[in-house]
């Protein structure tokens, strides 16, 4: 396995950093509708919308319950995580221009069936997201389904009006919050706390927990709980305890094992951990002192240019 060492440089940003008792952040405005969100068709069927890091919807499934030839009724599942649909400042977003002249090439999206026969449906998603909650249209221009055993095409407005358009309603499910691959070089320090706390924003993110010692009882407790990344990722979880080793940072390895090599403890993974390391550890087992931890997200297989870097602290 290569080694990756850690510079003098990086150790002294390191150290300089997780001294600091205060880091002041700032929320960015991209990113507050970024998860899963899911709920129900005006048919009464599924839908779920996956929003990324900068409010941009990137994919969409549901399912559809079309009759056609007034003979023939059947449910479809359609998905497309291909997409890039913004989603504007106030909430609102549309596949549609901004023109006000329908453009059926510029203005619809395609979800295609698997088979030979090139089936799907065409047409206009619309809605509006709030903090809490979202609605929107789906309105069908062109299909090409099988239904039976005869493939049926058309324009979708000939259908009924339920064929070919329903609303929906939808709010937050996604319990995973996708972050996307760090691209710079961002550190997050944050008071102790008793258990992991995961949030849709990576600065708010609290992904180490210490247990009953941070509010002042004898029991360690590390828990590691971090949310899903939108791409692959190296995880590195450090160590360092100045008033016993003033010299070395300790990284677990993917064994559990305290180590001065940097090599990482969660290799090529999307996130979405949630461990207990060690169990509960009595503190009359370990020195006094200060002690730092370190949760790092770098993308995979690089040489940490670009991390997300959370820190903690506590005191024996």
């Amino acid at each position: 396995m290569k080694k990756i060492q850690i510079s003098k440089k990086q150790l002294l940003s390191f150290v300089t950093t997780i001294s600091l008792s205060v880091l002041v952040l700032i929320k960015a405005e991209a990113g507050r509708y970024t998860g899963q969100w899911e709920g129900t068709t005006s048919q009464g069927l599924p839908i779920a919308l996956t929003v990324s890091s900068e409010d941009v919807i990137t994919q969409i499934e549901f399912e559809h319950k079309v009759t056609l030839n007034d003979t023939c009724t059947s449910t479809y599942s359609f998905s497309d995580s291909g997409l890039d649909i913004g989603i504007n400042h106030d909430g609102n977003f549309s596949t549609m221009n901004t023109d006000g002249v329908f453009n059926a090439e510029e203005d619809t999206i395609t979800f295609n069936l698997p088979g030979i026969h090139s089936e799907g449906i065409m047409g206009t998603f619309r809605g509006l997201f709030t903090d809490s909650t979202g609605s929107g249209r789906w309105t069908g221009y062109r299909y090409r389904l099988r239904c039976g055993s005869y493939l049926h095409s058309g324009y979708a407005f000939f259908l009924a009006e339920d064929d070919y358009t329903f609303t929906f309603n939808i709010s937050p499910a996604q319990i995973h919050p996708l972050y996307s691959v760090p691209g710079g070089q961002q550190i997050f320090t944050y008071s102790q706390t008793n258990e992991p706390l995961r949030d849709l924003d990576a600065s708010q993110a609290r992904p180490i927990g210490i247990g009953s010692v941070a509010t002042g009882g004898n029991t360690l407790d590390l828990q590691v709980d971090l949310g899903q990344f939108e791409g692959m990722v190296d995880i590195y979880f450090a160590l360092y305890a100045p008033d016993l080793d003033l010299n070395n940072i300790y990284i677990l390895d993917s064994d559990n094992i305290f180590q001065t090599a940097t090599v990482p403890w969660k290799q090529n993974t999307d996130g979405n951990i949630n461990e207990n390391l060690f169990g509960s550890i009595p503190i009359s087992f370990l020195p006094a002192g200060t002690y730092y931890l370190g949760l790092m997200a770098t993308p995979a297989g690089s040489a940490m240019e670009n991390y997300y870097f959370w820190i903690t602290q506590f005191d024996i």
